[in-house]
């Protein structure tokens, strides 16, 4: 039901890295190389890393995320205001579906709201090339991804319909959904087992259930 909000940014990245797709969104096209110059004139001021922009690791969420914050198109406005209004817009596409899920500090007005414009903005972007005669294939983002930002908006809308309805004393904490807590999870509990890379589920509860009566006792002390 919840596409992983970090795995989905991951993508919308790489989607800036296909070299057989051209981002073309009115006059202008949102590409990479757009970062490349920025990161080359204003290396401090973006706070970004090589690797974010000459990119090795494709499945690497953080060098993702460090495209997003304002200050990256800040720096891009600065750079060239006309040139790079599709990479600016692409970039804070990301950044509301991004903060949609992850900011824990919104209302869910704000919240719904960050999470509607990526799906609004994606249909009409989808819509206009099709009217402009574009081939949707190879100017524009995936169909998987464009599918995972519509499902992503759709799904914490709905999500937030049922906390209020089944769960209105439960807090609404959608930074918390995904596999990616799941594998922080198994992750920290795996760290306990030196002699081993993986742990099964009988072997988690075990280990959790020591866990727990550790912590009493030290409660108890």
């Amino acid at each position: 039901m919840f596409p992983t909000q970090l795995h989905m940014i991951k993508k919308w990245r790489n989607q800036l890295l296909n070299t057989r797709r051209l981002l073309v969104m009115g006059q202008q096209c949102a590409m990479l190389e757009h970062v490349i110059q920025v990161f080359q004139n204003y290396r401090l001021a973006t706070e970004l890393w090589q690797t974010d922009v000459w990119v090795k690791d494709k499945q690497n969420v953080d060098a993702a995320l460090r495209l997003l914050p304002p200050r990256v198109r800040s720096c891009l406005l600065n750079f060239d205001d006309n040139e790079t209004v599709a990479t600016r817009v692409y970039l804070k596409i990301g950044q509301k579906m991004h903060d949609a899920y992850a900011c824990n500090n919104l209302t869910i007005a704000e919240r719904t709201e960050e999470a509607w414009m990526p799906v609004v903005f994606l249909r009409l972007w989808r819509k206009w090339l099709k009217i402009e005669k574009f081939d949707v294939n190879g100017n524009f983002i995936s169909d998987q991804t464009y599918r995972d930002m519509i499902i992503s908006g759709h799904s914490l809308i709905l999500a937030a319909k049922v906390f209020a309805k089944y769960y209105p004393e439960a807090p609404f904490a959608p930074w918390l959904f995904g596999s990616d807590q799941c594998e922080k999870l198994f992750a920290k509990i795996r760290c306990f087992q030196r002699t081993k890379t993986n742990v099964a589920l009988i072997e988690m509860i075990d280990i959790c259930g020591r866990l727990r009566k550790l912590s009493e006792k030290h409660a108890l002390s």
